[in-house]
């Protein structure tokens, strides 16, 4: 129960019995006294501040009176900033960094006070410049562009006074909202005690979301939380994380002279840059990764010489800093991280305190230049240096390489065991001083040149920081002192350098029997006769403890080894457990025995099994928690997540597991992946086997990647065989020394021992998995029998110029030799989805014209298929209703809104000779395609489509566009004929209420297109068009010739009515001269004028969301048109890159406002339908008023479509490779 006040809960004191302890435990323990604080390296002396007319003023002296740590921002006077500078101040920020990082690069003596004040300067003027503003929109951006020109102008006093007193006056309120009672603190999402709210969490997925970071978006909502950061039994969890380093430890050595040194140049750093991904937590530091991201989108020529120089300036100086030319002070702020406790796993009660793990996040900076050191050639020579002891560092395919090398071994060495040891908090505990003489005793000098770079890094006990900028930053009691930083870039490597001497050493030992010792990374994996491995891992043991202070914890490592040899390893394995996995409750069964070896089950049958069905139990888990959570009232972002995220997250224990092994988690999360996708898509039970069984066309489309007419939910127990597939032929080849390699070059193999050279042979240079399976190995008959499965699958015939077209003995690629970078399970599923997309369009190919089925499958296109992949934000997100029947209508299923429905009449809404024949059908053909009052078919459907187009042409190519120039033909009429009258016909439309006014001759827009050959610009006119389908086969575009799939070079629909549009062009002309200027038959005035211009280009949408061909042509050349403008906006590398970018985005953008558009259309006709019966609501959901696309049928004239498609358009999320979203 929660207190009576509604406040936290009250805590024991340190060392005080916690409630509900057992009343046995005994006295309290004494709380020991507290450690030493954390080393401060000497500060730079603080000097009083020079006023403006001092003579004594010099560049930066303004910042004589902070200190490193108050410039860092590191305390609670932390200030929070935008995340990156807005696009119209890049190059004044750009210019701003090459200043700072100029004059800190050229400086001589960092001990000097220009050498202080230029360091400083790099640490504050991010905050000075960027810190967040009292306003946003366009006054927030004023204010941030008068602060660059202060800054440019070289007024640093006026800039650190501002940002003084913004800082005291944030750290003054953070200091009162602290002292106040804990009820009455509010968290941002407005609820006590730092919980954050459900809203929040969706907020902040779909942002993810739409930059394409599915994955942490599922993660941030799946997950269990974080910890609260002011229990200090949190904080005590934290300390033992992080040890403190031993009084009178030396210091690291010192780097000699003749050490390499590391070199940075602004193209490494472009590329760096460019790279890092937006919306990831800052540091401790202001740098975020927009803001470096911001200085590659600079113009291409830029005038200022600062904007042209600013990547060389920050070259420069990172050099510098890499290589540990700075003080260490700067170093002691720059390496400064902050701590997120995340849970780890929830406490028992409410009054215990949650298992934690921290989460460092470094500074952004630091992290990237970092990265730009990390080029392909210091990557490659590590991997030298650790291959092949230590698998899961800077080695590609290392993690298959472990996991099918030990696999293989026990199974060709029944009588080896294996033992997978635990290290107790290995990266924060590992010694400092061994790590740095691992680096610079680097006889081979592969690593050697690394020696500055963790020099510098490690020399410092780096503070650590709770909380945020927004929040304020809460320095911990004690600091990063020992092993290397969490979330650093260099401490995988730094700690795998630190582990190879002892690493080495092991696997020598064990070589001497037979054995092998791997590590990936911090996991090391030994092979060997029992009566060998536990003498030689206890002298191990040693010799880390000794050299590395790292302890083994025998309790956390498990060991096993074949039944048939179980005596051998009781006998030997001593305090190691056996690693054991409990049957189920009441299964009468016995326990199973195997080990964990990077997250793959390796053992008996019982016990891989078991592991694979606790992995699918989280998996579904973490299912139930998403569709909770968003099903409701998010079904689109629940589809993203589904798609992207939760379908894939078995897929590692897939790819190195036997497929018979995984088939019952596979079946089991199928399931799951079925049922939350009915969910998600809210059109229908697509997980009941009685309606939509494994054959039907719904279940098999759902299946098909959205390439090719599906929804891309691939089943796992068909994708199983390929997986496994992929993944043993990137290990294998690897496994052994190939001394006959593709061009007389040797390569040295993962796990050459004489066992396994018998058993798989030289597989790179024999061509053949024939040894592998021809003998006893378990693994070469899984992979034979799922090359046999998959070839039955296929058929004969589409086995035929496959993949699949050869013998499982013989399963290369290309001219027969192993290829390194090819991917197999990609070219083998391609195969098995190829072959059930031809199966499935022959049974469909052979139902009647009007099967509703048939008809959306012969439709589709990418356009029509854009919607499954659209992120569910700005101008692609969709209303529950909408979401629905564009679902409904892609996979030819009822309509959700129309079913409860079927058969009422249309009544007095539709026009004369529809009223008493039609009424509403299953999939709301009859709504759509039937004439009804008013003119909604232009409103709601051709309308928001004109727009569309209109908008993204203007936005992207900058050329200009003039939206139904009425006036155009105008020009051809004789003196004293109204055009509006002439141009313009009447067409009643039976249902008693008037006329319809309907264009003649006004095309939808009038284009200037640059010609891509000549360069020429010529004005090309649109026409935008739609077409719907009769429920009863009557007449329409899509019963004309439609027999075949677009793909197969078979016309559909939308490209039938394209066609029509230029003859209609030229028959009306033909006609007003005829009437007009009496031209009979002969070139008038409007057939001339019409000549002069290409051929109309017919933009056809249909009502499955498809496009016409030409459609894609003209988006095509918009997108070329743009390519140059938009390029640094995008990120793109080059005008080729940004070119597709903006095709991609566009694309879906129209494909989306198709498929809505066409959904719109029915939800609003039904409305009127329903009339009174039906309310705001269809079926429950509510009609998707206020959104774009869903104005009130009858209510929405030219101008308010032209407003709607503006809305459109500002809701849209900016672009491409720097804030928008990526190719999908």
């Amino acid at each position: 129960m929660a207190p009576e006040d509604g406040g936290a809960r009250p805590r024991p004191p340190p060392g005080a019995a916690l409630p509900g302890a057992p009343a046995d435990r005994g006295p309290a323990l004494p709380v020991p006294p507290p450690p030493a604080p954390p080393r401060v390296p000497p500060m730079p002396p603080v000097r009083s501040p020079a006023g403006p007319n001092d003579p004594a003023q010099a560049r930066f002296a303004a910042l004589d009176h902070l200190t490193p740590v108050q410039c860092a921002g590191l305390g609670l006077a932390s200030l929070p900033a935008w995340t990156a500078p807005p696009a119209f101040l890049r190059s004044e920020y750009a210019a701003a960094n090459q200043v700072v990082f100029d004059a800190a690069a050229s400086v001589a003596d960092y001990s000097s006070v220009d050498g202080e004040r230029a360091l400083k300067m790099t640490l504050i003027f991010n905050s000075l410049l960027l810190r967040s503003t009292a306003h946003g929109g366009r006054r927030g951006a004023a204010a941030l562009a008068r602060r660059m020109q202060l800054f440019l102008d070289g007024d640093y006093s006026t800039l650190v006074s501002e940002w003084e007193r913004e800082g005291a006056a944030k750290a003054a309120a953070r200091q009162a909202h602290r002292a106040a009672p804990s009820s009455a603190r509010r968290t941002r999402s407005g609820s006590a005690g730092g919980s954050v709210s459900k809203g929040r969490l969706v907020r902040r997925s779909k942002r993810l979301a739409a930059r394409g970071r599915v994955g942490r978006a599922a993660r941030i909502l799946e997950s269990i939380g974080v910890a609260d950061d002011t229990d200090q039994r949190v904080i005590d969890q934290l300390r033992e994380k992080h040890p403190v380093r031993a009084p009178g430890a030396p210091a690291l050595p010192r780097v000699p002279d003749d050490c390499p040194r590391l070199e940075v140049d602004d193209s490494q750093l472009l590329e760096a840059y460019r790279r890092l991904e937006p919306e990831v937590a800052p540091g401790a530091s202001v740098w975020r990764n927009e803001q470096l991201r911001a200085l590659t989108q600079l113009p291409a020529n830029p005038t200022d010489p600062r904007v042209r120089d600013v990547l060389k300036a920050h070259a420069a100086f990172a050099t510098k800093f890499l290589n540990g030319d700075l003080p260490e002070w700067y170093y002691y702020v720059t390496t400064a991280a902050r701590v997120i406790p995340l849970i780890k796993k929830p406490a028992a009660t409410v009054v215990d305190v949650p298992d934690v793990r921290p989460v460092g996040i470094g500074c952004a900076w630091r992290r990237a230049v970092t990265k730009a050191a990390f080029t392909d050639a210091v990557k490659a020579d590590a991997q030298r240096f650790l291959f092949p002891a230590q698998l899961g560092v800077c080695t590609r395919g290392g993690a298959s390489q472990l996991i099918f090398g030990v696999r293989e071994l026990l199974d060709a060495r029944q009588d080896f065991c294996v033992v997978s040891l635990d290290f107790r908090n290995a990266f924060n505990e590992v010694d400092r001083h061994a790590l740095m003489h691992a680096f610079l005793g680097d006889a081979s000098g592969r690593v050697r040149q690394l020696a500055r770079l963790f020099h510098c890094m490690l020399q410092q006990e780096s503070p650590l920081y709770l909380g945020c900028a927004q929040a304020g930053l809460r320095q911990l009691p004690f600091a990063s002192a020992q092993g290397v930083q969490q979330g650093s870039v260099e401490g995988m490597l730094g700690f795998a350098v630190a582990l190879q001497e002892d690493l080495e050493w092991l696997d020598e030992q064990l070589r001497a029997h037979g054995g092998v010792a791997r590590a990936g990374a911090d996991d090391v994996v030994v092979v060997g006769p029992p009566a060998e491995v536990f003498r030689i891992i206890d002298d191990f043991t040693e010799r880390v403890h000794r050299r590395l202070h790292l302890q083994v914890q025998p309790a956390k490592s498990s060991c096993y080894i074949h039944p048939d040899h179980a005596n051998e390893l009781e006998a030997h394995r001593g305090v190691y457990p056996l690693g054991c996995e409990p049957p189920a409750s009441g299964s009468g069964e016995a326990d199973a025995y195997g080990v964990t070896v990077w997250g793959v089950p390796l053992g008996s049958d019982s016990y891989v099994r078991r592991k694979l069905a606790a992995h699918a139990e989280r998996v579904a888990g973490t299912s139930d928690t998403l569709v909770s959570l968003l099903g409701p009232d998010h079904k689109q972002l629940l589809w993203t997540i589904t798609r992207v995220s939760t379908a894939h997250k078995f897929d590692y224990w897939l790819q190195h597991n036997r497929p018979e092994d995984t088939l019952e988690a596979c079946r089991q999360l199928d399931r799951k992946l079925l049922q939350q996708a009915t969910v998600a898509l809210g059109c229908g039970p697509l997980d009941d086997d009685g309606l939509y069984g494994e054959t039907s066309v719904v279940r098999q489309r759902v299946r098909l990647p959205v390439a090719l007419g599906g929804l891309g939910l691939r089943s796992l127990e068909d994708v199983a065989p390929a997986a496994f597939w992929g993944a043993a032929y990137r290990a294998f080849p690897r496994l052994l020394d190939c001394h006959s390699a593709p061009g007389g070059a040797g390569a040295r193999g993962s796990f050459e021992v004489p066992a396994l050279r018998a058993r798989i042979g030289d597989m790179r240079s024999q061509r053949c998995w024939g040894p592998l399976m021809g003998g006893s190995s378990a693994v070469g008959q899984a992979l034979k029998e799922a090359w046999a499965s998959m070839k039955a699958t296929v058929g004969d015939e589409a086995v035929q110029d496959s993949a699949l077209d050869q013998r499982a003995e013989e399963a290369l690629t290309g001219n027969g030799l192993w290829d390194e970078k090819a991917n197999m399970q990609h070219a083998l599923t391609s195969v098995l989805e190829g072959a059930s997309r031809d199966r499935l369009a022959a049974t469909l190919s052979a139902r009647p014209r009007m099967d509703p089925e048939r008809d959306c499958w012969m439709a589709l296109d990418s356009y029509a298929s854009a919607w499954v992949t659209a992120p569910p934000c700005g101008a692609t997100a969709m209303p529950q209703a909408e979401w629905r029947e564009v679902a409904a209508r892609y996979l030819g299923v009822p309509s959700p809104a129309c079913r409860p429905h079927v058969g009422k009449p249309l009544g007095s809404t539709a026009s004369r000779r529809a009223q008493h024949s039609r009424a509403i059908d299953a999939y709301g053909d009859a709504l759509t395609c039937t004439q009804m009052q008013g003119d909604d078919w232009r409103q709601l459907h051709h309308n928001p489509m004109q727009q569309i187009l209109v908008d993204q042409t203007r936005r992207y190519a900058g050329t200009r566009v003039e939206k139904e120039p009425w006036t155009l033909f105008a020009q051809a009429l004789p003196p004293g004929v109204a055009a509006r009258t002439a141009l313009y016909h009447s067409h009643d439309n039976g249902d008693g209420t008037g006329a319809v006014r309907r264009r003649a001759l006004v095309p939808d827009a009038v284009v200037r297109i640059r010609e891509e050959e000549t360069g020429a610009a010529r004005d090309h006119l649109l026409e935008v068009k739609t077409v719907h389908r009769p429920p009863n086969g009557g007449q329409s575009h899509y019963y004309y010739n439609l027999h075949g799939h677009r793909g197969r070079g078979t016309a559909v629909g939308v490209d039938l009515r394209a066609a029509d549009v230029p003859r209609e062009y030229a028959a009306a002309c033909k006609d007003l001269d005829d009437k007009y200027h009496n031209a009979q038959g002969g070139d008038g005035p409007f057939q001339r004028l019409l000549g002069e211009f290409p051929q109309v280009r017919a933009l056809v949408f249909g009502v499955f969301g498809e496009a016409s061909r030409e459609v894609d042509i003209y988006l095509k050349d918009v997108a070329r048109m743009g390519a140059a403008e938009w390029r640094l906006h995008l990120g793109a590398r080059d005008d080729e890159h940004a070119r597709g970018v903006l095709l991609q985005r566009m694309r879906q953008l129209v494909g989306v406002h198709a498929a809505r558009a066409s959904a719109t259309l029915l939800l609003r006709r039904l409305q009127r339908v329903l009339g009174g019966d039906g309310g705001d609501q269809v079926d429950g959901a509510p009609l998707p008023g206020g959104a774009p696309l869903a104005a009130q049928a009858g209510d929405m004239d030219d101008g308010a479509a032209a407003a709607h498609g503006a809305g459109v358009l500002a809701s849209s999320p900016p672009l491409g490779g720097v804030e928008g979203i990526p190719i999908v």
